[in-house]
């Protein structure tokens, strides 16, 4: 595709472009192995009760904030292009066409569809809890939660679409010898997915299709916006799950009992 290299290719990256790549990249796996680390305890304290979940809620929104200044960082260091951080739009002598724009973001919409009527599908079966244990905690179960959930939900389509589709591209394309710009948008989905791994292996596959995919949508639409909306409303969908499928459980995946009960 045409438009990938005015997006993410470094033709003859500096000293200060390669170093800024390599925080980028030390970064990315840095904060993953933090998440690994620190995620899974919090979830625990949401399903025993002992965290309230807004406060889980609270701690993603500080990660988002450090990935913004990580990402603000590496603007300053390797120097992108400006379609490559959403501004601006990459352009081609060789641009795709209108009906090939179409095509792909349909493609993408239609994905994203499947994938909401098949959750869909789930909650009517009563099965969509057990395919959400691991996140379950962080499902919100009323209305203060769900408000919560969709200011994270535009935090992590901004900081993630702009990390992982904006400069990790062109840090991968400025650091690792040879590689181009079609393998630096699957390495990165590739590192997206490994960034869910809290989830657990569903959630690592779902987490890197959905990344490549989101890829594909910053490819056809020449800037970042479009996939950081698509983002948003693909993780805001998660408001539509029925209270249940949140409620905190213990290990035999009961809700808790309340104090001074049997």
């Amino acid at each position: 595709m045409h438009l990938m290299p005015s997006l993410w290719r470094e033709s003859s990256p500096d000293v200060l472009a390669r170093l800024g790549g390599v925080a980028v990249i030390a970064f990315v796996l840095w904060s993953t192995w933090r998440s690994y680390k620190r995620t899974p305890p919090l979830l625990r304290g949401i399903r025993e009760g002992r965290v309230p979940r807004v406060v889980g809620y609270r701690r993603f929104f500080r990660n988002q904030a450090v990935r913004c200044a990580a990402v603000g960082l590496a603007i300053i260091l390797i120097r992108p292009s400006a379609a490559a951080v959403g501004f601006g739009n990459a352009t081609s002598s060789k641009s795709l066409t209108t009906t090939a724009h179409a095509l792909l973001n349909g493609l993408v919409a239609v994905e994203l569809c499947i994938a909401v009527v098949v959750q869909g599908m789930l909650v009517h079966r009563g099965r969509l809890r057990r395919l959400l244990r691991p996140v379950a905690p962080l499902i919100p179960s009323n209305a203060h939660e769900r408000a919560y959930w969709l200011g994270l939900s535009l935090g992590a389509g901004i900081s993630e679409e702009f990390l992982y589709r904006g400069v990790l591209p062109v840090a991968l394309t400025a650091v690792v010898p040879g590689i181009g710009p079609g393998s630096s948008l699957i390495l990165a989905s590739l590192l997206f997915g490994v960034a869910h791994l809290y989830q657990g292996w569903i959630g690592v596959i779902g987490t890197t299709v959905a990344g490549f995919l989101f890829g594909l949508v910053v490819v056809a639409a020449g800037n970042l916006w479009l996939a950081v909306l698509i983002h948003a409303a693909f993780d805001a969908r998660i408001c539509l799950f029925p209270a249940s499928a949140a409620a905190p459980s213990s290990t035999t995946d009961r809700p808790l009992p309340e104090p001074g009960t049997p």
